[in-house]
């Protein structure tokens, strides 16, 4: 399985670099090792692979929001809020696919219980495509007690009001 992740991954990276796209069995196989390794290691190798293609769709971001691995939903938070054409290109293609994540971002700020998410949470607050967004993401990282003696995350939801 290593072997396979490693071989997708160089792939991936040589046809970003030749900017010809992602080969759609490439592609199939990185949301392979996605859904179906217990390698945290290989799943991000996998998700950075298709962000940087362009292969990392909304249907597989709603996907893997549900992983059991905090790094991956945190990963794949940061990846979609990377830049503003990237996130209304997802927001896009989740509604013209009727698609809807759950649970959705205000859910993983309520509940998440990794300080990762909600910090990656944080980050993407202060990217928000407008206020009403950023202000429902701010007001539920907000009551989240546990983090008030936290490093980072009091400050990056400060930056992001």
């Amino acid at each position: 399985m290593v072997l396979l992740v490693s071989w997708a991954c160089a792939v991936a990276a040589f046809a970003a670099d030749e900017r010809a796209g992602l080969d759609p069995k490439v592609g199939e196989e990185l949301r392979k090792v996605l859904r179906e390794s217990k390698d945290t290691n290989a799943q991000l190798r996998a998700l950075w692979s298709l962000h940087v293609t362009g292969g990392l769709d909304a249907r597989t971001a709603i996907e893997i929001l549900r992983s059991p691995d905090e790094w991956i939903r945190a990963w794949t938070i940061q990846l979609a809020f990377e830049s503003r054409e990237n996130l209304e290109r997802l927001l896009r293609e989740a509604s013209e696919q009727s698609l809807k994540a759950d649970p959705d971002l205000y859910q993983l700020a309520e509940s998440d219980p990794s300080a990762v998410v909600r910090l990656a949470l944080a980050s993407a607050a202060q990217r928000a495509p407008n206020n009403e967004v950023r202000s429902k993401l701010v007001t539920r990282l907000l009551k989240r007690s546990e983090d008030a003696g936290d490093h980072n995350i009091p400050l990056i939801v400060w930056y992001a009001m």
